[in-house]
């Protein structure tokens, strides 16, 4: 049981006041809170600190009535936070050196209207909280000066992106077990507030929306990003979103898949993505190129591929040569295996290398290389 919270503020601060103010939020942010105590409250006063450069806060609530004076913060992590109030345009304020922002799995936000000209990267991991907590208001965020934003968690409501003019990185890991029809919106919502950034990532959840967007025949905005990363097990409904983001992205330069074992996402969505879409015709050579004509980037900017964790598997090695076919003027394919044959692991690299220099390319240029994950072994393919 925690009994030092149930102390008086004076006296609280008499004893706090003995404790250097970064050992004071290291040692008040983690207290062990069991049975019917309530999440922890830190006194006022340690909201001033003009020493302190990093803050993780955790299983707390944040009540302000003085403000916040953080002078030299430049790094704050809030995760497991009721925020009481207008908490972190209050934090802006007081941080004037502050560059990064973690709010994850927070409770007590819905607009954030960020001005600093120091923050340069907000990372949100959203979870719908328990129902007392939910008031149904959005999540709006308008910051011109961020220039990396990291979006996961739950889609439960509605993201407003707005003001964004400044980022250059978005990178988007929402997940969930069930493809509603009200998330995959509110996932296109979000993309298309995200349509002028050059960098983005996507995670699994997120294909899997676009494949079935695609598998509908219902268009995504053109996207004007120059760099792609795509995490995927690239099963056989991956493919069609993968295309459509081919096909939404132009401008396309290098586009890197980090390919996933299939085990992790088989019990969140296969079922679910059965029902809601048949996706036997939609892999296989014969519907890759069908599919060209619709890709400008394999025309026109595509110059680079990276494929990282590979495994041999049915449709990986497929997609890999259809690349390697259409895109013409790709420059340099590599390809890092998570794991080849223990036993033969030359045998594996070379059976793959066979098969990719013995195929036409599109791209006189190009250049495959492809690594084993311990890099005992690497080939070249011109």
């Amino acid at each position: 049981m925690d009994r030092l919270s149930d102390l008086p503020e004076p006296i609280l601060q008499q004893i706090y006041s003995w404790i250097p103010t970064e050992e004071f939020v290291r040692t008040s942010v983690f207290l062990d809170l069991s049975g019917d105590s309530a999440l922890y409250s830190p006194p006022q006063f340690c909201y001033f600190s003009s020493s302190l450069t990093s803050l993780r806060l955790s299983m707390c609530i944040i009540r302000l009535t003085r403000g916040v004076s953080w002078t030299s913060l430049k790094t704050l992590v809030l995760q497991c936070v009721i925020l009481v109030g207008d908490i972190i345009h209050q934090v802006v304020l007081g941080c004037s050196q502050l560059q990064s922002l973690e709010l994850l799995h927070c409770v007590g936000y819905y607009a954030l209207s960020i001005y600093s000209t120091s923050l340069k990267r907000l990372v949100i991991t959203d979870s719908e909280p328990p129902s007392v907590y939910i008031s149904g208001a959005d999540l709006e965020i308008s910051a011109p000066n961020i220039e990396s934003i990291c979006m996961s968690g739950d889609l439960y409501r509605k993201c407003l992106l707005t003001n964004l003019s400044s980022l250059l990185q978005a990178t988007l890991y929402f997940y969930g077990t069930k493809l509603f029809n009200h998330e995959q919106d509110r996932l296109l919502e979000v993309l298309e507030s995200l349509e002028h950034v050059k960098n983005l990532k996507l995670g699994e959840w997120c294909i899997k929306v676009l494949a079935i967007r695609e598998k509908k025949g219902l268009p995504c905005r053109p996207l004007k990003c120059k760099s792609l990363v795509v995490n995927t097990s690239l099963k056989q409904e991956d493919i069609p979103g993968i295309l459509l983001l081919l096909k939404c992205s132009p401008d396309l330069e290098t586009l890197t898949l980090n390919i996933t074992s299939p085990e992790f996402e088989q019990h969140l969505y296969e079922s679910e993505v059965g029902k809601l879409a048949d996706f036997s015709n939609f892999a296989g050579d014969r519907y890759l190129n069908s599919q060209v004509d619709g890709i400008d980037c394999l025309q026109l900017k595509l110059r680079t591929i990276n494929i990282t964790h590979f495994v041999e598997q049915n449709l990986l090695l497929p997609f890999i040569k259809f690349m390697l076919r259409e895109a013409r003027v790709l420059k340099n394919m590599e390809i890092r295996s998570k794991y080849m044959d223990p036993n033969s692991p030359l045998n594996s690299l070379f059976n793959v290398a066979r098969e990719l220099s013995d195929m036409p390319k599109s791209s006189p240029n190009v250049v495959v290389k492809l690594h084993n994950s311990n890099e005992m072994v690497s080939l070249t393919i011109f």
